[in-house]
């Protein structure tokens, strides 16, 4: 999984990605990456591409006592585009884990999840 920032009008982009569209990701991947973002700032996280076998592979937030939530995205047909399932989150949820992880079975080519944190 990679990671990269960027300062957008006085908005942090931090885009997780693990997408290679020649090889696919590998079997049986996991990857963990921790979502930070200053005390007075908040945030919203989605997915921007899900190329993974959604029944099988597993791509997670877990923040607070161990809640989880799964990300996710809808695919437009008529633009061709994933429409993220936004998730708002607040100073609380610093620290959260955004996980990754795949099955021996289908591997397609991964998936691009943007934060962006702004001024509370």
């Amino acid at each position: 999984m990679s990671q990269s920032n960027g300062l957008i009008k006085n908005k942090y982009i931090t885009t997780y990605t693990n997408v290679d569209y020649i090889n696919g990701y590998p079997a049986y991947q996991k990857c963990e990456n921790t979502i930070t973002f200053p005390s007075n700032y908040e945030a919203t996280i989605g997915v921007y591409e899900l190329n993974y076998e959604a029944c099988c592979d597993l791509l997670l937030l877990t923040y607070g006592n161990n809640q989880t939530i799964q990300l996710e995205a809808d695919f437009d047909d008529d633009d061709g585009t994933y429409i993220p399932d936004l998730k708002h989150l607040n100073s609380k949820a610093n620290g959260s884990i955004l996980s990754f992880t795949s099955d021996g079975n289908i591997q397609e080519a991964g998936y691009k999840v943007i934060l962006t944190t702004y001024g509370n």
